[in-house]
């Protein structure tokens, strides 16, 4: 009778293994199948441009199977989708987080140059939204019109934030650099051709705002660094310029005369020659 007890408690045993078996793979199959569901829908709506159902399923999956073979494609796709709907500042979170899991990722050219638009969206809304303000900012100041140039030159010289700018470029040349089959590297090239003009032009208001405040060596410093660091661009003589009229008025009168020299035979009419030549000394 006390093995016939046994042999039904081992048997009470094994069932309810069985049925602790059967319910743990019920819920895991569950579970695969209803993440599966949940990035097909999400893939179904990016496709056909749903990009606020998509982000929602994408996100679903990031937060509920962290660790699935799903959470890879889906940080992409948040990401991408993030920078159209120009939500750029969760775009950039998201896309940094990307590469930290996934340093080694064969899209490391997808993900740089996307990173890069990203960053370089973030400088064109910052100039939108500077332009902006300055406009009301001339209406309510009552700034008159012969005083407008001056006084955007002044508040773009010391407002704007080109953080953005710099780590834009600095994807760009790493993606020309190291990936060079990659599709994104033509259009990369452009884009940091793109950024010099932007830096360039920054620091030329930098160094015109620092010439109005008679701060001459930083004004000088600024436009080397133009000279130095983006001499393909358009803002070179003007940069020369401002060098030239610094020695000017610092009495370096031989530095001024070979610069002026430089610019006569380079750009022989500029418009900037006759300001060098007008420059008073001090």
């Amino acid at each position: 009778m006390q093995k016939y007890y046994l042999t039904l408690t081992a048997l009470s045993l094994i069932i309810m293994s069985g049925c602790s078996y059967s319910t743990t793979t019920t819920h895991t199959i569950d579970n695969s199948l209803h993440k599966k569901q949940i990035y097909n829908e999400a893939t179904k709506a990016l496709n056909s441009g749903d990009y606020s159902t998509a982000l929602k399923n994408y996100d679903t999956l990031k937060k509920k199977f962290p660790f699935t073979s799903y959470l890879r494609p889906s940080l992409l796709r948040i990401v991408y989708m993030s920078y159209r709907k120009h939500d750029l500042k969760n775009a950039l979170v998201n896309i940094n987080s990307y590469i930290l899991k996934y340093p080694r990722s064969k899209n490391m050219d997808y993900v740089l140059y996307l990173r890069g638009l990203i960053n370089l969206n973030m400088v064109r809304m910052a100039m939108n939204y500077h332009a902006t303000d300055i406009v009301e900012d001339i209406k309510n100041r009552n700034v008159k019109s012969k005083h407008i140039k001056r006084y955007i030159f002044q508040e773009d010289a010391s407002q704007r934030d080109i953080i953005h700018a710099h780590s834009a470029l600095k994807d760009f040349i790493t993606l020309v650099d190291t990936k060079h089959s990659s599709e994104y590297r033509k259009d990369s090239i452009m884009q940091i051709i793109y950024i010099h003009k932007i830096l360039a032009k920054h620091e030329l208001n930098v160094a015109n705002y620092y010439m109005r405040h008679k701060k001459y060596t930083s004004a000088s410093e600024r436009s080397k660094n133009i000279i130095k660091d983006y001499p393909h661009t358009s803002d070179v003589p003007a940069a020369l310029s401002i060098t030239a009229k610094v020695y000017k008025i610092t009495k370096h009168n031989k530095e001024s005369d070979d610069i002026l020299q430089i610019l006569t035979l380079n750009y022989p009419s500029h418009h900037v020659i006759k300001e060098i030549i007008d420059t008073k000394l001090k």
